[in-house]
């Protein structure tokens, strides 16, 4: 936060806000791209040390990219609303620069969560031999309680496998012990990448929305702005003329005619979908 209050200031000094289009949006895309691979890293990497400082330096980038978009943004909505000039685009931009803020500390708490589950997991296993028969109790009356309904029951087997696929998924349901008994091993199930749920789902909305908008934008620019599409409808051109029309020609039709739209309207839709079926269904579904 602080950083991105900072360099939203420190933008205001410079000629950021009169960047191009074309300029922001390397700056944009490169920025993004490193970032997301620093929380990628850090959430998958062994936690430690160089983990902390993969995901503080990824909080840090995130702060500064979001603020460095701050200043552009506000005077392109100064200047045209919330259209026009790639002002949409922009936006879109600042959206997933808020976005990675809020991904930047959950790659931190992701990381502190690794630590506590390895820990608790190695101390499960100090002592376990992988059969609940060896297993110790700091009250020998529990344990011969315990083992005696266990073994009466005929599920020792069973629950020898629940301790495992806890120890391995870091969670043991019914549901989780079926899909190991079928497919094997599934190192950390139980646990959610919260940074990477966040940012996968953002950037899953920011391509479809970003496809939609740019198609808007060529055609409020080329019909309105512009109005080069009805100089090319007038058909009294010269051969340059022609040229600059056969390129512009697929901007100057309705944008619901264009496929692209309706492919990146689909991914927004699925998008909602994944994430309501997400919130809906229990962690080992």
């Amino acid at each position: 936060s602080i950083f991105a209050v900072a360099c939203g200031f420190w933008s205001h000094q410079f000629e950021v806000a009169t960047w191009s289009s074309r300029d922001l949006e390397y700056y944009a895309d490169a920025s993004v791209a490193f970032v997301a691979l620093l929380m990628f890293l850090s959430v998958n990497i062994k936690p430690g040390l160089v983990a902390h400082l993969l995901a503080c330096t990824a909080c840090v980038l995130n702060g500064v990219f979001f603020g460095l978009q701050l200043h552009p943004t506000q005077v392109r909505c100064t200047r045209n609303g919330f259209f026009g000039e790639d002002t949409s685009l922009q936006l879109l931009d600042t959206l997933v620069g808020f976005a990675l803020c809020v991904a930047g500390p959950l790659s931190e708490v992701d990381v502190l969560v690794r630590i506590d589950q390895t820990r608790e997991a190695e101390e499960l296993r100090n002592g376990y031999t992988g059969k609940l028969q060896d297993a110790r109790s700091s009250k020998p009356e529990d344990k011969e309680h315990i083992q005696a309904e266990v073994f009466a029951s005929g599920l020792a087997d069973d629950v020898d496998g629940a301790i495992q696929v806890l120890l391995e998924s870091g969670m043991s349901t019914p549901t989780l012990r079926l899909v190991v008994s079928r497919v094997g091993s599934l190192h950390r199930a139980g646990h959610v990448n919260w940074s990477m749920l966040c940012l996968a789902w953002s950037f899953w909305l920011f391509t479809s929305f970003r496809r939609i908008l740019y198609v808007l934008e060529r055609h409020w620019h080329y019909n309105v702005t512009q109005d080069d599409c009805s100089r090319c409808e007038s058909g009294r051109l010269n051969s340059a003329w022609s040229s600059w029309c056969n390129d512009i020609a697929k901007w100057c039709g309705d944008p619901v005619e264009v496929l692209d739209v309706w492919a990146a309207c689909f991914g927004a839709v699925l998008a909602l979908i994944w994430l309501v079926l997400f919130a809906k269904l229990s962690l080992d579904s």
